[in-house]
């Protein structure tokens, strides 16, 4: 209910209980968390999209590694092309996380990547939080592609 609400504080504070509600779910509502979660990463108050930026990467822990590389990889891509830089520099933050779950060769085609697009993005914060995160994307993506 908190996820529909029409007030953005709602679906803000909603952002921040799908980790916490996801692993004692059913699988029917697995599933629709995960599409509502998509829904807030595209929500038209930024505000919204920076709060799922910023908890994606405690959702993506808790979801199973079938979906991982499905939904949450394109959830997490939209969110990396965002038009807005205050969200594009909370899915810095979902890099490393993601890293770390993914399969190392996962983390070097989709994560690499997206580190690389994001130290050369055209907002300064943007590139500021890749420096700021840059230990923990290195940590993340593995010592041989970061050489």
């Amino acid at each position: 209910r908190l996820a529909a609400g029409e007030w953005f504080t709602a679906r803000v504070s909603s952002c921040g209980l799908f980790h916490i509600a996801y692993p004692s779910a059913t699988d029917p509502l697995k599933t629709e968390l995960r599409t509502i979660y998509g829904q807030l990463c595209q929500d038209d108050m930024p505000m919204v999209r920076r709060a799922a930026a910023s908890n994606l990467g405690k959702f993506a822990a808790t979801v199973e590694q079938s979906h991982l590389k499905t939904e949450i990889m394109s959830i997490f891509d939209d969110l990396t092309q965002d038009d807005q830089d205050s969200v594009r520099l909370l899915a810095v933050e979902g890099c490393a996380a993601l890293g770390k779950l993914l399969e190392p060769q996962d983390c070097v085609a989709h994560i690499l990547p997206v580190i690389v697009n994001f130290s050369q993005d055209k907002s300064w914060r943007v590139r500021y939080m890749v420096a700021n995160q840059l230990y923990e994307l290195c940590e993340a993506v593995g010592p041989e592609p970061t050489r």
